[in-house]
């Protein structure tokens, strides 16, 4: 009786949150972007050489995301090691299939496509005009 109560319970929160569930628990945790594939994804830079894709790869910083779907919040550090980051709220607009939409404090949207259990690959205007790359990719850590 006591795991049905519990079972109804989350149904109801998921529901509230605008997500069927399955994407929203595999967001959740830290996620860091994998630069290589992120370069090779680029239409712009992924066209360069190897010497050329190193060194930008090289100048990129690993920013990682926390994503705490019960506080419907996520974490966004610029720094591995953790100490200059922010956080903001995120709103869930569309779960369907291997695809979620968010907004990041109520703006623009951010669709996230789930490649595996253990990589996405999050796509935005707003990534596009604040750092070059529209599309960006981010493997779960353990």
């Amino acid at each position: 009786m006591g795991t049905l109560v519990i079972a109804v319970a989350i149904s109801a929160f998921l529901l509230a949150c605008g997500s069927s569930g399955n994407n929203l628990e595999k967001l959740h945790g830290k996620w860091s972007v994998d630069r290589k594939e992120t370069v090779d994804l680029s239409p712009e830079y992924g066209k360069m050489s190897k010497e050329m894709k190193s060194e930008l790869i090289s100048r990129m910083v690993r920013p990682s995301l926390i994503f705490d779907v019960l506080g419907k919040t996520v974490e966004i550090y610029y720094t591995e090691n953790q100490k200059d980051g922010f956080t903001l709220p995120f709103e869930v607009k569309k779960d369907k299939s291997n695809i979620i939409v968010i907004t990041l404090n109520r703006g623009a949207p951010v669709e996230i496509i789930f490649d595996s259990e253990r990589k996405i690959t999050m796509r935005s205007k707003v990534f596009l005009q604040q750092t070059g790359f529209a599309e960006i990719v981010l493997t779960k850590e353990k």
